[in-house]
């Protein structure tokens, strides 16, 4: 994961500069399982690169070159409010699958936060995270350029997760500075 400089708009007017225009941009391109991609293979993650060189992915794909998109554009608007995560969960109709949570980095609880959303990158729709009512049935675990943040909560469901990283009830990291010291490691994107 790494910010990512989106292509330019449709208007030939720059880059795409908006959530909702790399969301659709991202969402516009086709959808094709691995096992059909890459004949029999059952779990392939490819780069942003091979993706649209590819012209067609599936879930983790999709969700990384929005995450990465998000990221840049966040990143180019000087707005340090937000942090993005993938989201390895369970959802209708597709069952296993990626989304991209973006929060606002002092939304902490269910019942309060104001910025919490999730999208599905490859069908291009955003749902708010306390909507008890999205396809989204489990979240596993979220990644971030950081670490892996493993879901130890007694529900799965998004609308009943607390968010907040830092809790270890909630959360366990895979990297810590005591057993696991990040290893220093340059993006493929």
């Amino acid at each position: 994961l790494t910010p990512q400089k989106p292509p330019l708009s449709k208007d030939g007017g720059g880059t795409i500069k908006t959530i909702d225009e790399a969301l659709r941009y991202v969402s516009l391109i086709p959808f094709i399982d691995d096992w059909q991609a890459f004949q029999g293979q059952t779990e392939v993650w490819c780069t942003s690169k091979e993706f649209l060189e590819l012209r067609a992915g599936d879930w983790e794909e999709h969700a990384v070159l929005l995450i990465n998109y998000m990221m840049y554009i966040d990143l180019n608007a000087g707005n340090n409010q937000y942090e993005h995560f993938l989201v390895l969960g369970r959802a209708i109709p597709e069952g296993e699958t990626v989304y991209v949570l973006r929060k606002e980095k002092n939304a902490k609880d269910p019942n309060g936060e104001s910025a919490i959303l999730l999208y599905d990158a490859s069908t291009g729709k955003t749902y708010d995270a306390s909507d008890p009512s999205i396809p989204l049935l489990s979240v596993g675990c979220l990644i971030n350029t950081e670490n892996i943040y493993a879901n130890i909560q007694d529900f799965e469901v998004p609308s009943l997760l607390f968010y907040d990283l830092n809790d270890k009830r909630k959360w366990r990291p895979f990297f810590t500075e005591k057993q696991n010291p990040k290893p220093e490691i340059t993006s493929c994107q």
